[in-house]
């Protein structure tokens, strides 16, 4: 709806009374039927597996998902475009969080009799996939304060309308009260089926770490791993990473509520000046806003507010030289340009630009970092002052495919 006044109406004052806006609580328990149906299919299952949403972050409701899945030995997926730290990124039972992409998804979901989707935003891919993304016969749970997300791009079994802690803290209860001693041993087979899926996770992300550190330059997997090392206690992420989004997700070992902010849908430009609401609306936690070159060119002039009301933002520009999500998304169509390796437009070089100027020139501190050795310097030196800077971090700009 679009409502529109005339401006002399604008301006005009009135002693009309205002009236008080209805604050309708969402803390609502889930249909005890509902509730029933869910333990009975966990208890009958053999291979669950959790998609954690955003509405799990938003409304407190961690801590219940994650009883959750210690009891039932379910592993636990985030997923893509999260704007919340929706599970702990150092439990046992993180499986990391789902790519954009309907191969992946599917894979992930494809070996469980039954999946709970916990207050699941990003339901569908980014790019068209034409097959199913749950096989057909598996189970499929659905929790979610809002009747829009219940559903919205598949069928659902069993869906739930309520706050998700409170319906996922009344699941926990009535399937502790109704497991036998087969569901137990069950629940047990399943706990170190994932536990030895995180141990493949991690191994592969070290191997991943290590084949990164013999090139010449950095590159986001060590950058991010390094940024991971430095973090203070009470770090607040605000990521725009955009195409090292993936790298924020594995190597950043975020476990505390309220400790991410993402980005939800394609918009570009965000990071910078919601680092800096972060930084005002949380005063005793220190935010890094984690952002691409391209992505922080959209509304780099807000780094000055951050020097104006000295707000100890730290800036850590990725950079890569160019616009590298649609480079990426060019070879992924299999454009003619990019099978000449020629992206037009796409590149921030000839001349490259000068972050570090560019910062001093509205009154951040700034360092240039193109090794590991100034890229811990650099971090040491942030993390240490209780001021704005940017770091200037250059990253290997091999063009990979996304979104695949």
């Amino acid at each position: 709806m679009f409502l529109s006044f005339p401006s002399d109406i604008m301006w005009k004052e009135s002693d009309a009374e205002t009236l008080p806006l209805t604050d309708i609580s969402t803390n609502i328990r889930g249909d005890r039927e509902a509730i029933k149906a869910a333990t009975k299919s966990i208890l009958e299952a053999s291979n669950p597996v959790i998609l954690a949403g955003d509405r799990i972050g938003s409304t407190n409701s961690i801590s219940s998902l994650v009883a959750l899945s210690e009891l039932t030995g379910a592993q636990v997926y985030v997923e893509h475009q999260s704007a919340e730290l929706n599970f702990p990124y150092t439990h046992q039972h993180f499986g990391g969080r789902c790519l954009p992409n309907g191969s992946f998804i599917k894979k992930v979901l494809s070996e469980a009799d039954l999946v709970i989707f916990a207050g699941v935003i990003s339901q569908a891919p980014l790019l068209y996939f034409d097959e199913p993304l749950v096989e057909k016969g598996t189970k499929r749970i659905a929790i979610d304060n809002s009747e829009w997300q219940i559903g919205k791009n598949m069928h659902v079994d069993i869906p739930i309308l309520g706050h998700p802690h409170e319906v996922l803290k009344e699941i926990v209860d009535e399937t502790k009260q109704h497991a036998s001693n087969e569901n137990v041993r069950t629940f047990d087979i399943t706990r170190k089926r994932t536990l030895a899926k995180h141990r493949q996770r991690t191994e592969d992300l070290q191997r991943q770490l290590e084949e990164s550190q013999e090139n010449d330059i950095l590159t986001p997997a060590q950058v991010i791993h390094e940024l991971n090392q430095h973090l203070p206690e009470n770090a607040l992420i605000v990521d725009e990473s955009v195409t090292s989004g993936q790298y924020v997700h594995d190597y950043l070992q975020l476990e505390k509520p309220k400790s991410f902010i993402g980005l939800k849908g394609g918009g570009l430009g965000y990071g910078m000046p919601a680092s800096l609401g972060a930084q005002l609306g949380r005063p005793d936690q220190r935010v890094v806003n984690i952002i691409g070159d391209g992505s922080s060119l959209y509304y780099i002039q807000a780094i000055w507010n951050a020097a104006k009301h000295r707000l100890p933002v730290v800036f850590f520009v990725i950079n890569n030289a160019s616009y590298m999500i649609l480079k990426g998304g060019l070879v992924n169509m299999d454009g003619e340009a990019a099978k000449k390796n020629f992206f037009p437009g796409m590149d921030l070089t000839g001349p490259s630009i000068d972050f570090v100027s560019v910062a001093k020139g509205f009154g951040v501190d700034a360092v240039k970092v193109e090794n590991e050795e100034e890229l811990t310097t650099a971090l040491q030196q942030a993390f240490s002052a209780n001021k704005p800077m940017l770091l200037d971090v250059t990253v290997d700009s091999t063009v990979k495919v996304f979104l695949k």
